[in-house]
C-alpha cells in the first residue's frame, strides 16, 4: 500500500509540474507522457511485492488504463474517440487468442505454479491492452501525440544514459531509480552479463537484449523529431537523445541489437532519397571508427557473433529449440497451453517468441500476431500515403520502422516475457492508430461533402 501510495504521489507531483511549469493541460497525451517514464526509465525488476512479476508501477498503471478506456464505454468522454478504429480490432484479436489459451489451460491439469502464470498472463494481457486501447482511442490530437512521443524519446535517452554509466564507469542507477516501497523481483547485476571480456548492460530492462530492442524501437522515433525540429536548441537536444541510444545499443554485445538496427535502417532508408542514404552511410562509418576507437574490441566482438555461427553455443540452443517445442506444440496445436504457463525454469529457455507463442497460445496466437503487427504497421503505411505534410510522414516511417522491430526479433528472443518490450510494443501500436485517425480517417470525412454540399468537419467534442 506504501508503494502504491508513493506511486500516486509521485505521479501527481509530475503532472501538477506539467501543468504549473510548462503550462501542459491535463488530458490523456500528459497521462501517457508520463506513463512513458515510467516504462522506459523506472527499472522493470523493481515492483509492489504483494503483485509479484505484474507489481511494476508500468504494468500497474496499464491495468488501470484498461479499466480507464472500459469505463468510457458506458460512460462517454470528450477524451476518448469512439467510431471506427483497426486498432482496436488487433488488440481485440490478440486479447481473444490469449483468452482462448487460458480457457484451454483450465481445461487441462494444472499445478498452483502455472495457474498463477496463466493469470499473470491474463493481467499482462490486460495491462498491454489498456495502453493500446488509451493511446489509439485517447489521443485527440497532434500535439497530444506529439508530446507522448517526445516524452518518449526523452525517456530513452535517460535509458541510454543509465546503461553508458553501467558500461563504461560501472555505474548503475537502478538502484537510485527505485520508487520507495518497492522490492526486487529479479536479482540482476548491471555488469552481471558477460561476452567476450565485455560486460553486457541491461540498462533499466531486466536483460542487455531487452534493454538494446527498447533502444532501437524508441531510436527512429528520437531521430523524427531531431530531423524536423525546428531551432538549434531544439535540433541539438533531439539530436542528443538519439546519439544517446545510438552509442548505448551496442553495449548490450547482442545479435538482437543489431538485427533491430537493420530493421529500422532498412525501412527509413527505403523512403529516404539518394542524398539521405549516403548521408546516413558516411554518418554510420564515422560513427564505427569512432566506437572502434573507444571501445577497442566491442566492434569485433560483435561481428564474431555472426562469422561464428558454427561455434557459439546460443545457435546451438536455438536449433535445438525447433525440435523440443515439437511434442509441446503437437498436444495443444490450436489455442496452445496457456499464455505464459511454458515456465523456463521448468521447461527450458525459448529465445524465440514465435516458438513460444505457437506453443502457449497455438496457431490461433500466431495469427493473432500477424493481425496485430499488419495492422500497426498498416495503419502507419497509411498515414504516410495519405498526409502530404513532410514531417508527418517522417513520423509515419518512423512508426512504421519501430514497429518492425518486433517483427524480426520475435525471433531472437521471447519478447513478450519482458514487460517494457511489451507494452512498448502496445504503446507504439496505439499511436499509430491515433495517427492514423488524426490524418486518414478524419481527414478524408473533411472532404466528404454533406447533404448540402458542404465538406463534413469531424465533431472534435
Amino acid at each position: 500500500m506504501l508503494s502504491m501510495g508513493v506511486l500516486v504521489l509521485g505521479t501527481a507531483v509530475v503532472v501538477t509540474a506539467l501543468k504549473l511549469v510548462w503550462r501542459v493541460r491535463f488530458d490523456t497525451g500528459v497521462i501517457l507522457a508520463v506513463y512513458c517514464f515510467v516504462l522506459v526509465v523506472l527499472p522493470s525488476r523493481y515492483v509492489v511485492s504483494a503483485f509479484g512479476s505484474v507489481g511494476s508501477p508500468a504494468m500497474l498503471a496499464g491495468i488501470m488504463f484498461a479499466g480507464w478506456w472500459a469505463s468510457k464505454l458506458v460512460l462517454p468522454s470528450p477524451w476518448f474517440d469512439r467510431e471506427r478504429q483497426p486498432v482496436r480490432i488487433a488488440v481485440f484479436v490478440f486479447a481473444s487468442a490469449t483468452a482462448m489459451s487460458y480457457v484451454a489451460a483450465a481445461h487441462r491439469p494444472l499445478d498452483g505454479l502455472e495457474a498463477s502464470a496463466a493469470d499473470r498472463g491474463m493481467l499482462a494481457v490486460a495491462a498491454a491492452a489498456g495502453v493500446a486501447l488509451v493511446a489509439a482511442d485517447g489521443l485527440r490530437t497532434r500535439g497530444q501525440l506529439d508530446l507522448v512521443l517526445k516524452c518518449l524519446a526523452v525517456a530513452g535517452g535517460l535509458a541510454a544514459v543509465v546503461g553508458i554509466l553501467q558500461f563504461a564507469a560501472g555505474i548503475d542507477l537502478a538502484e537510485p531509480l527505485r520508487l520507495p516501497g518497492l522490492t526486487a523481483n529479479t536479482v540482476l547485476d548491471a555488469r552481471g552479463f558477460g561476452r567476450s571480456g565485455f560486460d553486457r548492460v541491461p540498462g533499466t530492462a531486466e536483460h542487455p537484449i531487452e534493454f538494446s530492442v527498447v533502444l532501437t524501437m524508441v531510436f527512429p522515433i528520437a531521430l523524427h523529431y531531431a530531423l524536423t525540429a525546428v531551432g538549434n536548441r531544439a535540433r541539438r537536444w533531439w539530436w542528443a537523445c538519439t546519439a544517446l541510444m545510438l552509442v548505448a545499443i551496442p553495449f548490450s554485445v547482442s545479435r538482437t541489437a543489431v538485427i533491430a538496427l537493420l530493421t529500422v535502417l532498412f525501412v527509413l532508408g527505403f523512403a529516404w532519397s539518394p542524398r539521405q542514404r549516403w548521408r546516413a552511410v558516411g554518418f554510420g562509418l564515422v560513427f564505427l571508427v569512432v566506437m572502434r576507437v573507444a571501445v577497442p574490441g566491442l566492434l569485433g566482438t560483435i561481428r564474431a557473433l555472426f562469422t561464428s555461427f558454427g561455434e557459439d553455443p546460443s545457435i546451438a540452443d536455438r536449433q535445438i529449440d525447433y525440435a523440443f517445442v515439437t511434442d509441446f506444440f503437437s498436444q495443444r496445436p490450436i489455442f496452445g497451453r496457456g499464455f505464459f504457463t511454458f515456465i523456463p525454469t521448468r521447461y527450458d529457455w525459448l529465445d524465440n517468441q514465435y516458438l513460444m507463442s505457437a506453443v502457449e497460445t497455438g496457431v490461433v496466437g500466431i495469427l493473432a500476431l500477424v493481425v496485430v503487427f499488419t495492422i500497426g504497421i498498416g495503419v502507419a503505411r497509411l498515414a504516410w500515403t495519405v498526409s502530404e505534410d513532410l514531417a508527418t510522414r517522417d513520423l509515419a516511417r518512423s512508426l512504421m520502422a519501430a514497429l518492425a522491430v518486433p517483427v524480426t526479433t520475435f525471433a531472437t528472443f521471447d519478447y513478450m516475457s519482458f514487460s517494457i518490450a511489451r507494452g512498448l510494443l502496445f504503446l507504439l501500436l496505439g499511436c499509430a492508430g491515433a495517427l492514423w485517425r488524426l490524418e486518414v480517417r478524419d481527414r478524408r470525412r473533411e472532404h466528404v461533402p454533406d447533404a448540402a454540399g458542404r465538406p463534413a468537419v469531424p465533431n472534435q467534442a
